[in-house]
């Protein structure tokens, strides 16, 4: 919180975002929609792809499909997708996804 003051140059012409949380705690709503603010500031369609992290730990998610797929309907968000980074699942896809719906934008 306390450099959230400098988010506001980062996120200024930003095409797309990636939100990610951990698969083994329940975000916050209030988070998310903190987040969601931040990176929508400039832009109220800002594409944003809703990630879940962590998908490895299978016996901690605390986060079940369908309340994560409620979250990314209740902050319009493009998609949701979960991933590991320790064993790479389905990180190159995030980019993949992001990158065509950036590429399909640019078209109009």
């Amino acid at each position: 919180k306390r450099f959230r003051y400098l988010l506001d140059n980062y996120v200024m012409g930003a095409r797309g975002a990636l939100l990610l949380f951990d698969l083994t705690k329940m975000p916050k709503i209030g988070n998310v929609l903190d987040w969601v603010n931040i990176v929508r500031l400039h832009d109220i369609n800002l594409p944003i792809i809703l990630v879940g992290t962590k998908n490895d730990l299978e016996d901690f998610i605390a986060v079940d499909d369908e309340s994560a797929i409620h979250i990314k309907n209740a902050f319009n968000m493009i998609n949701y997708v979960k991933t590991s980074a320790k064993t790479g699942f389905n990180v190159e896809n995030v980019f993949e996804i992001i990158a065509k719906k950036l590429t399909q934008m640019s078209k109009y």
